[in-house]
């Protein structure tokens, strides 16, 4: 039996001697005594490591040799291929839809964390902005994260989570905003945005209007063929209705996606001739009560959808209206239907009167939360917050 050789090596020597370069230094050193050497230079330090390190391999190969061991070449693991692979594939949690989550509720979640990993992807863009996004800009990995959130966003939901608005109606108070804009005629209102698209973002329009539709806002900050998709089968067959929507074509626009409504009705009284093409115009104010009656004498029962993008309440002068406005969201909204208002602001003035239309606002809110029928969620779209009013069914009538 072969004597076991030790073949470890002592700890590699090393030169660590200050080098002495200015000449005073140097003489210094000499000065010491005529037999005491000099410091080596650089170029001496690296030969004698390099000199070291072919003698330690040649030791370590004759010793190989004399024990009859064959050097195996090494096998490279791809333990950390495979756990990247396993964490790309893995869904971040926030792009799971929860059991007892409303589909909107998750879109509106799950927008943040898309726009965090995209952002990453681009080496942590900040600038980077999703409401000014094309489809044709986003990478592969971006598209197939969204097309992930879709999948998520068709689940059913298992269960209602309990109504606790509580923290929302907080949310919703601390977030309400001021419009600075002004129009009261419908002249001053052309000049605003008056023909906003669903998903088509117009870069001819003025600088705020290249980001925002009616998607982006009120959904989901993305436009691409798999959202698309996805509000084939949130639109098909439901009545929406617009507040505000000026000389909109949404109709028209949802026809050539294949996407087929029951109606797209608008209630805008500052649209005296609406244009070739536009929606069907109800020429009344959103605030006036004998709106609900008149929307059904056009044939409109309930309404699936209701949206106020950049209108209602933000245009809105008196306290009063936006009670008004409040009461006939609850009358038109079907059961299982949502109410969507972006921006969430009041009109300008002076101090006194913004707190009154911001108190007008937060009290016809709580009344509707108070009925205990209605979820509420705040979401944040394009730099400016926004409310969701989902009516949820009865309970009661159910049983």
């Amino acid at each position: 039996m072969k004597e076991r050789i030790d073949i470890s090596f002592a700890p590699e020597e090393t030169f660590d001697v200050p080098l002495k370069q200015k000449e005073a230094t140097v003489e210094a050193v000499t000065a010491q005594g005529p037999d005491m050497p000099l410091p080596p230079t650089k170029e001496e330090l690296a030969a004698a490591k390099e000199t070291r390190a072919k003698q330690d391999k040649n030791a370590l190969e004759k010793i190989r040799t004399e024990l009859g061991i064959s050097l195996q070449p090494a096998v490279p693991s791809n333990l950390e291929e495979r756990q990247q692979e396993m964490s790309e594939n893995t869904p971040r949690p926030e792009l799971i839809r929860h059991p007892d989550e409303s589909q909107s509720s998750f879109l509106f979640r799950s927008a943040s964390a898309v726009t965090e990993a995209i952002r990453a992807e681009r080496g942590g863009d900040l600038t980077f902005d999703a409401q000014r996004i094309t489809e044709r800009d986003l990478s592969p990995k971006a598209k197939e994260i969204i097309a992930q959130v879709t999948v998520e966003a068709r689940k059913h939901a298992t269960a209602e989570r309990q109504i606790d608005n509580s923290g929302t109606l907080r949310s919703i108070e601390q977030s309400i905003g001021v419009n600075i804009k002004e129009a009261t005629t419908e002249g001053e209102f052309e000049r605003t945005e008056r023909g906003r698209k669903l998903f088509e973002i117009q870069p001819d329009k003025g600088s705020s209007a290249k980001r925002e539709t009616y998607w982006n806002t009120l959904f989901f900050p993305y436009n691409t063929e798999d959202t698309r998709a996805l509000a084939r089968e949130m639109f098909t067959n439901k009545t929406i209705v617009l507040l505000g929507g000026g000389q909109a074509r949404l109709k028209e626009e949802m026809s050539t996606h294949g996407i087929t409504p029951k109606e797209v009705l608008n209630v805008d009284p500052f649209v005296s001739t609406p244009e070739a093409g536009a929606d069907p115009v109800v020429p009344m104010s959103a605030t006036d009560e004998r709106l609900p009656e008149t929307v059904r004498e056009r044939g409109v029962e309930k309404a699936d959808e209701i949206w106020a993008e950049y209108s209602v309440p933000a245009y809105l002068k008196n306290p009063a209206e936006i009670t008004s406005l409040f009461q006939n969201i609850a009358a038109l909204l079907a059961e299982n239907g949502s109410a969507r208002i972006w921006p969430l602001e009041v009109s300008n003035g002076s101090e006194e009167d913004i707190q009154l239309r911001k108190k007008a606002l937060m009290e016809a809110i709580k009344r509707l939360d108070a009925s205990g029928q209605y979820e509420l969620t705040k979401f944040d779209a394009a730099g400016r917050a926004g409310i969701l009013l989902r009516k949820r069914a009865d309970e009661s009538q159910e049983k």
